[in-house]
């Protein structure tokens, strides 16, 4: 192999070594990126989730009454139906 082949194959490997470097550090940034977007997330997931908690509670309270206010409407309906017969 002549010296000139040589020193092309250097630059050649040193060509692909960059590319890879530079590939790398682009994903590397992108990951951190992505981590803290996570970060963030659950940050906002956790400061929140009392208030969900609450929501979820009120929620419950409510289907209860509406079944409860409900049952007063057929109750009385049918204390009306009965009443009319």
């Amino acid at each position: 192999m002549s010296a000139f082949e040589k020193q092309s194959t250097s630059f050649m490997h040193f060509g692909i070594y960059n590319n890879l470097l530079t590939k790398y550090t682009v994903l590397r940034k992108s990951l951190k990126i992505q981590e803290s977007m996570v970060l963030d997330l659950k940050i906002f997931i956790y400061r929140n989730a009392d208030e969900i908690k609450k929501l979820q509670k009120i929620n419950a309270d409510s289907d209860k009454e509406m079944l409860q206010m409900l049952q007063q409407v057929k109750n009385l309906s049918d204390s009306n139906t009965a009443l009319q017969q």
